[in-house]
């Protein structure tokens, strides 16, 4: 299942952005696309990147970061474990 929060009613603050930089300081190497994230992220806020290229670049960065459904399992469940707090009720 997948689920977006576009109007932050669900996650307070940006999860994409707060996983990213959870995973950067997992795996420094990632450093490198931080330019990347930020043009993105700039150009799908001022509205010039659609919503479904804004998905796509997300899916490839994710293969990126996570190479394995094991690997997945881990990084997930230690980013929630430190960001659960940011759920809304």
């Amino acid at each position: 299942m997948k689920v977006f929060d576009f109007d932050n009613t669900i996650y307070d603050g940006e999860s994409v952005v707060d996983f990213f930089l959870f995973a950067m300081k997992k795996k420094h190497e990632l450093i490198k696309y931080l330019p990347l994230m930020i043009y993105t992220a700039t150009l799908y806020k001022i509205g010039i990147l659609s919503i479904d290229k804004l998905y796509e670049l997300s899916s490839k960065m994710s293969n990126v970061i996570i190479k394995n459904k094991e690997d997945a399992e881990v990084f997930i469940r230690e980013f929630w474990n430190g960001n659960q707090t940011k759920l809304k009720k």
